[in-house]
């Protein structure tokens, strides 16, 4: 009985079609979705690596203007720190405008010859504040 009631189930077709249809319209939509919410998340990430290039080259230029000018005025003036009988330059290169970025520059000068012993780009640790008040052991009214 439970046999001719499943076969008879099976042939009867009205609706199925709709059913497939309205799936497979779902299925559609989402992956549109998910396409566009990929695009638009790529998008955003490539404004930003062109404002980390363009803001690195600000501070690029900064820092070998100050290199040259080193150079020029003989690096003897410039010298801030000595150890072990062995004379550095260290500078920090900024722009007023690019926030929590800068490049760090450390120079060896050893008779009149300068080598460059670091030329980094330094960005501002992230720091979050993870943490939770769960009562403070006062009540409000």
């Amino acid at each position: 009985m439970r046999i001719i009631y499943l076969k008879k189930m099976l042939k009867n077709e009205k609706g199925g079609a709709s059913v497939l249809v309205v799936v497979f319209l779902l299925v559609l939509i989402i992956l549109s979705l998910t396409a566009l919410m990929t695009s638009v998340s790529n998008e955003k990430l490539t404004d930003k690596t062109k404002v980390w290039i363009s803001d690195y080259y600000v501070l690029d230029k900064i820092a070998n203007m100050t290199y040259i000018k080193i150079i020029e005025d003989g690096p003897e003036a410039y010298v801030n720190r000595t150890e072990n009988g062995i004379q550095y330059i260290d500078y920090i290169a900024y722009d007023a405008d690019i926030k929590d970025k800068w490049v760090e520059v450390t120079l060896q000068v050893d008779n009149k010859k300068v080598t460059v012993l670091k030329w980094m780009e330094v960005q501002k640790p992230f720091v979050i504040d993870d943490s939770i008040t769960y009562f403070d052991g006062k009540f409000e009214d």
